[in-house]
């Protein structure tokens, strides 16, 4: 970090000290893979892609799909002094499928008070990003802090509820304050223009594709620092918009006026309305700002193939203090049998600064080690590509780099070591490309696709409500020897009704000869964080909630038109525990959003609900 100069007394030197080194945050989650670290926690519409959609260890966090009035979320559950600033720093991509209604609403970064996560609610969702709040709904709960990655342009503007802004603005970064005013407080508009198709340097992807756009197509690393000043925040947002640019400044620092709460908490957040993008995260690093860092990057996994394997690894160096630095130096622990040429399996990316660079680099008894020297506020890559030999069935590959500086007073070096860990999995009897679990009316629809069956006789379809116990609701017949690829579905009738706020999916796959495997488990949310389940969606003549109460008491239900008309309202006598409730609804109502407000215990909560 930055060299200090104190003007305390030598006690209060060591009890800040004592303080710093108890306030070390790093996280670092890829979302590649089909689990996440256990302190991150999803919520509403957001779930992770590996095996499901993308190949296993390529998937991605996505926040909401490209269907209207979608709204999810990830918290970092763990807690952090706001005394100690944060950096955070992801990379995501926003896109749709051909179709109408492309374009919305986009992406939000949030920090709240950490005493408020028994009573945690993410914002208003559409233009309120998650984050602010919305003329049907409330702010996210103590709010401190939410920055917006706007498509569509409803972040900037004061209505619904929000305060303060400068209107309607696309394609803006904008950052709001604290509850429960989620004041405008500072933005910028990348481009003025939202022209063209493709990548056209605007939040997101400007045209329709089938599938997720590539980075060469498109590419956003977004890094926001929070650094501590006088009891607040100077915050500084940048991105890059190409993998070998340099990140450049959208705006800051801009200084905040409120005090944050003693201990913070950190999220993301994404919401559609009207109109949609698939919303997705990936690679996200939460650190503390002004020191180096590393940030090491390989497979989730790799195939048992015999001989030499491919094998790849990008580290990254960081240099967050405010002068430039010549003797970082750099030690990565290869795993054994790892072979690497200094010569042709090394490349050296150092984002358009020649002062980047990485010198003295050799590997001396399965250590790779080398001097860093990078500018001030930047950062340099090395691009590994090496082989290794000798693996077997299960075995995990673990690599470890670690850096050091003599010329700062580094006091968090949490994020000076990272490891990467890589399990190495024989060839499988089928290959699954994708397991899917969606909500289908009153029903779950489960769908899986395989390219390769080997001695494949069945598919037991097992269900659990916590993830961890699951029982067998069905069985699929499996096609035995194939290079084909075969398509497989099961509808778990009825399954919207169970009592549970979570179902948990996953595929047993078993041999002629009995052996089984066991697929990625997939997960279906039953109902919101009020304790309400709404179904069949879309409903025809009858809309039923399943409502967990806390206490007895009374409440009503009502119904309303995209106008804003109340069509239906009843009362309900509410008893400690599940409920089920009957809204009878029009049967030449037309079709469309309808919007079901459940009050109770002097709540209201409002849901956007599809006829």
């Amino acid at each position: 970090m930055k060299k200090l100069t104190y003007t305390m007394t030598g006690i209060a030197l060591c009890l800040s000290l004592v303080q710093t080194a108890q306030a070390q945050f790093n996280i670092n989650e890829t979302f590649r893979n089909n689990t996440i670290a256990s302190g991150i926690t999803l919520g509403g519409n957001a779930r992770l892609t590996s095996g499901a959609g993308d190949p296993q260890g390529q998937g991605w966090l996505r926040l909401t799909s490209d269907s209207n009035y979608q709204a999810g979320y990830a918290v970092i559950q763990q807690a952090f002094p706001s005394a100690m600033g944060v950096l955070v720093d992801f990379e995501y991509v926003t896109w749709s499928r051909p179709g109408d209604g492309s374009g919305a609403d986009g992406i939000s970064l949030f920090l709240f008070d950490a005493t408020q996560s028994d009573s945690f609610r993410v914002g208003g969702y559409g233009g309120s990003l998650g984050y602010s709040k919305r003329t049907e709904a409330a702010g996210l709960s103590g709010g401190y802090l939410g920055l917006g990655l706007d498509e569509f342009g409803n972040y900037s503007n004061p209505t619904e509820g929000r305060v303060g802004g400068p209107g309607f603005i696309k394609n803006a970064v904008v950052l709001r304050g604290p509850a429960p005013n989620y004041a405008y407080l500072s933005g910028n508009q990348v481009i003025t223009d939202d022209g063209g198709t493709g990548d056209n340097g605007g939040i997101d992807y400007n045209s329709t594709t089938a599938t997720r756009p590539t980075a060469s197509q498109f590419y956003r690393r977004v890094q926001i620092s929070l650094e501590p000043y006088n009891g607040t925040y100077r915050v500084t947002v940048k991105w890059k918009k190409h993998t070998s640019d340099p990140f450049t400044t959208l705006f800051g620092p801009v200084t905040m006026t409120s005090l944050p709460p003693a201990m913070l908490k950190l999220g993301l957040a994404s919401a559609t309305g009207a109109q949609h993008n698939f919303h997705e995260i990936r690679n996200l690093i939460i650190t503390t700002p002004g020191n180096i860092s590393v940030d090491k990057q390989g497979p989730e996994y790799i195939n048992l193939n015999g001989g030499h394997n491919s094998l790849n690894y990008d580290i990254t160096v960081s240099n967050g203090s405010t002068i430039a630095l010549n003797d970082i130096q750099v030690r990565d622990l290869l795993p054994a049998g790892y072979t690497l040429s200094v010569d042709t399996g090394i490349t050296i990316e150092n984002y358009g600064n020649p002062a980047n660079t990485v010198s003295n680099l050799t590997v001396s008894n399965g250590v790779l080690s080398g001097t860093a020297s990078i500018a001030a506020d930047a950062e340099v890559t090395l691009h590994l590509r090496g082989v290794i030999n000798g693996l077997t069935a299960g075995q995990s590959i673990r690599n470890t780099v670690r850096i050091s500086s003599a010329s700062i007073q580094d006091q968090d070096t949490t994020n000076n070591v990272d490891t990467v860990y890589t399990m190495v999995q024989a060839p499988l009897p089928v290959t699954l490309s994708s397991f899917v679990a969606s909500p289908s009316g009153n029903d779950v629809q489960l769908s899986w696709i395989t390219s390769m069956e080997i001695n494949n006789d069945h598919f037991e379809i097992e269900r659990g409500t916590d993830g961890r116990h699951f029982q067998t609701i069905g069985s699929v017949k499996g096609s035995g020897d194939s290079k084909e690829q075969h398509q497989y579905a099961m509808r778990d009738a009825d399954a919207m009704a169970q009592p549970a706020g979570m179902l948990y999916y996953r595929l047993k796959q078993i041999d002629r000869d009995g052996s089984s495997e066991y697929s990625i488990v997939r997960q279906v949310s039953l109902q919101h964080e009020e304790g309400v389940v709404l179904y069949p969606v879309p409903f025809k003549d009858v809309l039923h909630l399943r409502v967990q109460s806390a206490n007895e008491g009374e409440g009503s239900v009502a119904l309303y038109s995209v106008d804003g008309r109340r069509l239906v309202q009843q009362a309900v006598s509410l008893q400690k525990g599940y409920n089920d409730i009957t809204l009878a609804t029009g049967a030449t109502w037309p079709a469309g959003i309808y919007t079901v407000e459940y009050t109770a215990q002097g709540q209201v909560y409002r849901y956007k609900v599809a006829k």
